[in-house]
């Protein structure tokens, strides 16, 4: 399981990885440089969204620390706060019954058929 894991999660972030090392070789006056960037943010944000849900709070987390992050890395991990897709209730149902052994309405009272937040 573990072995698996950490072959989705490196199949997640190369992208992010390769174009960390092509940003890296060329200076920021570079005429490409912008391009590049915008690249890099995109599979930055690609790559913590497709990571799972601790990879996604961690960029929201990310994207709430203007003090850590120069503010282009900070709009663009604003959107795992604004844009996050949401999972299905089938997926929901189905992780519930897996970890409690039991469905929804034998756990919960009230269960919101829509997520509130991410």
């Amino acid at each position: 399981v573990v072995g698996k894991r950490c072959v989705i999660l490196t199949w997640c972030f190369v992208p992010f990885l390769l174009l960390s090392v092509v940003l890296a070789a060329y200076p920021e006056d570079y005429w490409l440089y912008g391009a590049l960037r915008e690249c890099w943010l995109w599979a930055l944000v690609r790559g913590c969204e497709s990571g799972g849900c601790a990879f996604q709070k961690f960029g929201q987390w990310l994207s709430m620390r203007p003090d850590m992050m120069p503010p282009d890395v900070i709009r663009a991990l604003t959107r795992l706060r604004q844009e996050v897709p949401e999972h299905s209730l089938s997926a929901t149902r189905r992780v519930v019954r897996e970890a409690l052994g039991r469905e929804i309405e034998e756990v919960f009272e009230w269960f919101e058929q829509h997520p509130v937040a991410s």
